[in-house]
């Protein structure tokens, strides 16, 4: 059974509230990070790799079966709205992509670079997508 929308949104609302009060520190300044930020890159892949071999035919590609890999996503979402948030000048991060797109983009991103944190990824995800616009 799926994971339910309620848990990735209880995730996701703690991801903002940790998110919008990282994201105001300078880029200089040292960063807490909780949650799936600790992980590397390299444990991230490796919940792909369970969450693929759970995954059943008819799945959402929005959705995850292992809370495990939930947890990224909700971290990854929570930190991109939190810094949203708190970026007067760009609050439209992520405008018109999708959980799948930026699931896919994290991916490809810690399989090149497997020793980075996960917050390293989600952060240059963020910048990516503010390039990209």
């Amino acid at each position: 059974m799926e994971v339910t929308r309620a848990s990735v949104i209880a995730y996701t609302l703690i991801g903002v509230s940790v998110s919008a009060a990282q994201s105001v520190a300078p880029q200089d300044q040292p960063l807490i990070t909780f949650g799936e930020g600790l992980a590397s890159c390299g444990v991230y892949v490796e919940a792909i790799t369970a969450e693929r071999k759970a995954k059943q035919p008819g799945d959402s590609p929005n959705g995850f079966r292992t809370s495990y890999y939930g947890s990224f996503m909700s971290f990854a979402d929570g930190f991109i709205t939190g810094s949203n948030y708190s970026d007067l000048d760009h609050r439209l991060v992520g405008e018109n992509t999708d959980i799948a797109g930026r699931m896919t983009w994290l991916e490809n991103y810690c399989r090149s670079n497997p020793l980075n944190g996960f917050v390293a990824a989600v952060v240059a995800l963020r910048k990516f997508l503010i390039n990209s616009r």
